[in-house]
């Protein structure tokens, strides 16, 4: 016996070559599957519409910081369609000279999706005319109970009173359970 027969464990190490060449298309291929179904998963999804409407906006304080107008607000209000119950909102919002406005929140859904319930955290970045039409983008944070493996991203539009500040408008979201 050679030192390569001992080592392959076979003669001239063909039936042990042959195994791992088996074994290492095996695993290519589960690999392969495997991706391909983390993928498909990763990807599914389902998109979720409806509107909104606040029912209060308070600024709770003003600055002026290097010509440009910078309100901290909060408020609530109402969603409803994919996504519905009470929500609350904060953030601060900037209105430049010419009159455009930036606006970055934090709003806190109480929600139902799906006939699941818990509590949805979104970031909320978005700009628009001050007092005027606007549009955001939003991502769930997190999420408790019933919504604690809710992952998802999307878009609202809508517009501002100009009276009252109160906004409503729009909203699209691709979301997932996880």
């Amino acid at each position: 016996m050679t030192s390569k027969d001992s080592v392959s464990g076979g003669i001239r190490g063909r039936p042990v070559k042959i195994a791992v060449v088996a074994l290492m298309v095996s695993f290519s291929l589960l690999a392969a599957v495997g991706s391909s179904i983390g993928a498909a998963y990763a990807s599914a999804g389902t998109t979720g519409t409806g509107s909104f409407a606040d029912s209060s906006f308070i600024i709770v304080s003003t600055e002026i910081v290097g010509g440009k107008i910078v309100l901290n607000v909060k408020g609530s209000g109402t969603v409803t369609g994919a996504f519905t119950g009470p929500y609350t909102f904060e953030g601060r919002v900037t209105i430049t000279p010419t009159g455009t406005a930036n606006y970055h929140v934090i709003d806190t859904c109480t929600c139902t999706v799906e006939g699941r319930s818990g509590t949805l955290v979104f970031r909320e970045n978005g700009r628009g005319s001050a007092f005027g039409s606007f549009e955001s983008k939003i991502t769930i944070l997190r999420g408790t109970d019933g919504l604690a493996n809710l992952n998802g991203h999307g878009a609202l539009q809508g517009i501002q009173d100009p009276t009252t500040l109160l906004t409503s408008g729009s909203y699209s979201v691709q979301y997932q359970f996880k």
